[in-house]
């Protein structure tokens, strides 16, 4: 019966608006997109976990997903996104996002918490910044396209689930990857060198906390990719 209270939850509504503009700039080579975006909700749906006490000896050796409704949301922010021809060659490509993300109501045992709440896996800004830059190679006697690309992104400070947990929260972090590639120039055939999480930055993906799973609770984390290296070959028709 605790469990089918918990999966019982009722439907999310949202007042979503938007404004936002798309510009050509310096004879098409600068493009540049800007979104505003506001958002009202009631009855927010909040995942989250329960232990499961499957034999009844008041200890909970798994748990399962659930679902319940926070009363009141409020999200707000800021998205903007360039794109640049610097040269016939090199391209830079740019983003940042900002996003103010609050609960307004949050009612536990009649109790409005709303303000020890927060948004899971939210950051409040991140960004992102590419470049590409490519000549011509001949390679095996055929011509082709040798493109370089760098990107960082950064991602602030995330918390897993709605109540902040130093043990599986996320603080701001950077990763940087790097790629070089050849492109035959009718496009069939293509080779690649990657590189990802250039830095080895240690970033957790996801988590789990049951205080009351088993006699001592846990805690378990998920991270990203650490360091890795690739080699692509591609062929299409």
């Amino acid at each position: 019966d605790e469990i089918k209270e918990f999966l019982l939850f009722e439907p999310e509504t949202v007042d979503s608006f938007e404004l936002g503009s798309k510009g050509r700039y310096f004879g098409g080579r600068v493009s540049a997109n800007v979104a505003l975006f506001y958002s009202d909700y009631t009855d927010i749906q909040v995942p989250g976990s329960v232990g499961v006490d499957g034999d009844g000896d008041g200890i909970y050796e798994s748990f399962r997903g659930v679902t319940t409704n926070a009363g009141k949301a409020e999200i707000k922010g800021l998205e903007i996104e360039a794109q640049a021809a610097l040269t016939d060659r090199w391209r830079l490509m740019a983003g940042i996002g900002y996003i103010d993300a609050q609960f307004k109501e949050f009612v536990v045992d009649q109790v409005n918490v709303a303000g020890q709440r927060v948004f899971q896996k939210t950051p409040e800004w991140t960004a992102n910044l590419t470049t590409e830059y490519a000549v011509p190679l001949t390679m095996l006697g055929r011509g082709g396209l040798l493109s370089l690309s760098t990107s960082v992104s950064y991602r602030d400070e995330t918390s897993q689930f709605d109540e902040p947990n130093p043990l599986l929260d996320q603080e701001a972090f950077t990763l940087v990857n790097a790629g070089l590639t050849w492109v035959r120039d009718d496009g069939v055939v293509s080779v690649g060198i990657h590189g990802k999480n250039l830095s080895d930055e240690k970033y957790k993906v996801a988590g789990f906390n049951i205080p009351t799973l088993g006699r001592e609770g846990s805690v378990t984390s998920y991270f990203g990719d650490p360091r890795t290296f690739a080699i692509t070959v591609g062929l299409s028709r």
